[in-house]
């Protein structure tokens, strides 16, 4: 697999003996592969389909905790549209997305916003925290292909 010379080196100041040769939090946060986007990396926010969104919140509680495991599950070859989309709306890097992030990302792909947009997004945050993490992010955006093969579930 192809592994960008930024990753690598990313890896490599992080994996440094020395504490003080390593690169702080902040710093790690602010190193050039962060910043670095794939080319159409914010052209696949368009992709994004709120009819899953709006699925996702229609679910039922055990439903939505079930999905949330086979997220957690699922092979980076399954996810990898998905992760490319979370990581261009989430512009702070904290790893979640709050309304503002989605509503940005997805108002800059052009794509029509819902007016229930916040009741949406409290609908998919389902741990209460306030903003969409990365696994309520792939549950809510996954095919529901995907969560229906067997084999996905029993790895599950």
């Amino acid at each position: 697999k192809h592994i960008s010379a930024e990753g690598k080196g990313f890896v490599k100041i992080c994996l440094q003996r020395s504490p003080g040769a390593r690169l702080g939090a902040s710093q790690a946060c602010q190193h050039q592969w962060f910043a670095a986007k794939e080319p159409g990396a914010t052209a696949t926010v368009s992709k994004l389909e709120l009819a899953g969104l709006q699925a996702f919140g229609r679910m039922h509680q055990l439903k939505r905790a079930v999905v949330t495991v086979v997220a957690t599950q699922l092979s980076h070859s399954k996810i990898q549209s998905l992760r490319q989309m979370f990581m261009a709306m989430d512009k702070n890097n904290d790893g979640s997305l709050s309304v503002a992030e989605i509503a940005h990302g997805l108002e800059s792909a052009g794509v029509a916003l819902p007016r229930n947009l916040h009741d949406l997004l409290e609908n998919v945050d389902t741990d209460g925290s306030g903003v969409v993490d990365y696994t309520e992010f792939l549950a809510a955006t996954m095919d529901k292909k995907v969560y229906h093969q067997e084999d996905v579930v029993w790895n599950a």
